[in-house]
């Protein structure tokens, strides 16, 4: 059992509990888990990583609809600095991303703006 398993951190996260897939889209699905949790334990701060590195994401069926309704596929690439404060939670990204399928979006600028935004609040430490 590691130190952090049942770490408050890790409380509001969806990993391991049943949930429901959303029609449209919800950022808020969106989750991060803080890297400190493993590196904290090391005595590893972002000043003195022994490592460089990303996270790395291909986002093989990304689809969402255009305006008019039609569906919209797209293969997406996501990369998430290894200093980053969060790294992101796998099955939040699923969901979240699958929130993406129902929603309507006026451009493919829109929805990478979007990706963007909230991968960069994750990053941050604010998911």
């Amino acid at each position: 059992m590691s130190s952090y398993e049942n770490h408050q951190a890790l409380d509001g996260l969806t990993l391991g509990k049943s949930t429901d897939y959303r029609d449209n889209y919800d950022a808020s699905l969106l989750q991060g888990v803080p890297r400190s949790l493993n590196r904290d334990p090391l005595g590893l701060t972002a000043d003195n990583l022994p490592f460089h590195g990303a996270d790395i994401w291909t986002l093989y069926e990304l689809s969402w609809l255009n305006s008019q309704g039609l569906p919209q596929v797209a293969v997406g690439h996501v990369e998430l600095d290894y200093t980053s404060v969060n790294l992101i939670e796998s099955k939040s990204f699923k969901l979240y991303l699958n929130s993406f399928n129902q929603t309507r979006f006026d451009t493919w600028e829109t929805v990478r703006q979007t990706l963007e935004r909230d991968l960069r609040a994750l990053r941050a430490g604010q998911r």
